[in-house]
């Protein structure tokens, strides 16, 4: 079942702000959905202010001669992001049970030559939607269940005021639910770049493996030192939602999808890692994708 009282607005599943959320239906409350580890809405909205007058549905987007003439105008994707995902509804044990996947669609989504990169656009968001993400950090979990973050007497994680990552001089402060340091490390790199790395077993493990660095803490997180940091209307993120793009710029889980990643419908053995030091799942290593050869074997001076 969804948890109303996670919900933002008590009926929809979405994080708020400027991400539209889609109502949850009364019986997934109530009853729920069988045989289900994951509930995810999906949100279709058009990236050049078109949209079909007539149900969505009832349109051939697959079609490559479709385009939009004729149809009513109406700005519905705005932003320049083509997607977002964000969980709505944890269990017990904190781990995503419901989310919203957003897509922006343009004429062109289906065309063949898009469709590989948007395959991996939609695996990028599930990766999101099943907890990669900073707020997700506080709450992995040891396999026996317990918490890895110390909580209060309610069972929240307190909040803590931080600097967040960044370059010397750009740093800003916010107050977040802080991940223990079995989960997360900050440190200076780079001349000045504050950055967060995860520095749990698996993870160190497999970034210490891809390297060939026996000494590196953890695997380094987006810091904004190129790329800003995901916002929306209402929060600044403050550690990053994505692997490092100079160190991990083939990751499925980068900031972006793009012509660097070739097309592999499988994700990395550093994001499986991730997924299973959560302590919410267990992973198919025989399912990893191959190696990325950006970095491989480069030594701790990369």
């Amino acid at each position: 079942t969804v948890d109303r009282m996670q919900l933002e607005d008590g009926k929809s599943c979405g994080p708020g702000g400027d991400l539209p959320g889609i109502e949850v239906p009364e019986d997934h409350f109530v009853a729920g959905v069988n045989d289900t580890d994951v509930i995810l809405y999906i949100s279709l909205a058009f990236t050049n202010a078109v949209a079909p007058a007539q149900e969505v549905k009832s349109v051939d987007f697959s079609d490559p001669n479709f385009n939009f003439t004729g149809m009513e105008i109406r700005k519905t994707c705005s932003g320049d992001y083509l997607a977002a995902s964000a969980f709505c509804s944890t269990d017990q044990n904190d781990r995503p049970t419901a989310a919203l996947m957003h897509l922006c669609i343009g004429e062109d989504f289906f065309y063949p030559a898009n469709v590989e990169k948007n395959v991996m656009l939609v695996m990028h968001e599930l990766g999101h939607a099943l907890g990669f993400n900073a707020i997700s950090l506080a709450h992995f979990r040891r396999w026996d269940g317990t918490p890895l973050t110390e909580r209060d007497t309610t069972g929240a994680i307190p909040l803590t005021e931080i600097n967040c990552t960044g370059p010397e001089g750009q740093l800003q402060t916010a107050t977040v639910p802080l991940p223990s340091e079995e989960i997360l490390q900050f440190r200076t790199v780079r001349n000045g770049v504050r950055v967060a790395e995860v520095v749990t077993p698996a993870v160190r493990q497999a970034a210490r493996n891809h390297f060939d660095c026996q000494e590196l803490p953890g695997a380094e997180l987006e810091s904004g030192e190129f790329l800003p940091l995901s916002i929306n209307s209402s929060v600044i993120s403050c550690i990053g939602d994505h692997w490092e793009r100079r160190l991990f710029k083939n990751d499925l889980m980068n900031p972006i999808v793009d012509e660097n990643l070739m097309f592999d419908p499988r994700f990395s053995t550093i994001t499986l890692a991730y997924f299973a030091d959560s302590g919410w799942y267990q992973v198919d290593l025989s399912r990893a994708s191959l190696a990325a050869g950006w970095g491989r074997a480069a030594g701790c001076a990369f």
